[in-house]
């Protein structure tokens, strides 16, 4: 029989452990971008995922409907390197990755981006910020041009996505791609 000091040892030291976790690597060869900048780019993706299957997200008036059918998304390698290559020359437009969907900005400024990473909150909040600007009708039709990023940010059935920023003298191109489109 365990004595109860061994026990509540035990339950202290599992819960000091799931309150606290580790976070790994991604494993990804593109030093482009750092680890806690694909940990930036995913959380925000899958925090806003789940406020839309909770249907606790805004919309222009009231709360999108809650999602029947959301995942939580997964870093892919694969798909930010080919991103990464695409985004090399700081294009004003699309990549043009067959397969994929793409949501893409262009950023300028007189001093240019000693820290790129300072972007991609303000960047992905203006992507998801579709909903709430133009509103999403109430049978979660996306028709207007307003949602294009926001749907490819929301679209139940992506799994993966990967994402990547380049700097070109005073201009700023960050981008990420999404699966099952």
């Amino acid at each position: 029989m365990f004595s109860p000091v061994v026990v509540i040892s035990v339950v202290l030291t599992v819960a000091f452990c799931d309150a606290s976790p580790v976070k790994a690597s991604f494993g990804c060869s593109n030093s482009g971008i750092t680890d806690s900048d694909r940990q930036a780019f995913l959380d925000f993706h899958n925090n806003a995922r789940r406020r839309v299957a909770q249907g606790v997200e805004d919309n222009k008036s009231g709360k999108l409907n809650p999602a029947k059918n959301m995942y939580k998304l997964d870093w892919d390698c694969e798909m930010e390197q080919k991103l990464q290559d695409a985004i090399q020359s700081c294009p004003g437009g699309f990549a043009g990755i067959q397969g994929v969907a793409q949501n893409i900005i262009s950023w300028s400024g007189s001093g240019g981006f000693p820290n790129p990473s300072e972007k991609i909150n303000s960047t992905l909040a203006s992507w998801w910020g579709g909903a709430k600007n133009n509103g999403v009708a109430s049978d979660n039709k996306y028709t207007g041009g307003g949602l294009y990023a926001f749907s490819n940010m929301v679209f139940s059935e992506t799994t993966k996505l990967g994402c990547a920023y380049k700097v070109c003298g005073t201009k700023l191109t960050l981008s990420c791609i999404y699966n099952g489109m």
